[in-house]
C-alpha cells in the first residue's frame, strides 16, 4: 500500500531546486495540501508543486521513490 506525500522544489532562494517533502497527504482530504509556515517563504512563481506515491509514512530519508501521479508549476495571478 502506498499513500500520496506532497513535494516542493522552489525555483528561487537560497534552496532553489530542492526537493522538499511537505509531508503524506491525508487520503479523506485528497484535494487539500497543508503547507507549513517553514515552507510559505519558499513557495513562488516557477516553483514546482509534486506528488508521488510513498511507502505508509512516507518517503524514506525524505527522499522520493514513488511514481509522480501530479506535477505543476505555480505561477501568480
Amino acid at each position: 500500500e502506498k499513500v500520496p506525500e506532497g513535494w516542493l522544489i522552489p525555483a528561487q532562494g537560497g534552496r532553489k531546486d530542492e526537493v522538499l517533502s511537505l509531508g503524506v497527504m491525508d487520503e479523506t482530504a485528497p484535494d487539500q495540501l497543508e503547507i507549513s509556515d517553514d515552507f510559505v517563504s519558499l513557495i513562488g512563481e516557477g516553483g514546482t508543486l509534486a506528488i508521488t506515491m510513498e511507502p505508509p509514512g512516507g518517503a524514506p530519508n525524505g527522499v522520493a521513490t514513488g511514481p509522480v501521479i501530479a506535477l505543476g508549476k505555480l505561477q501568480g495571478f
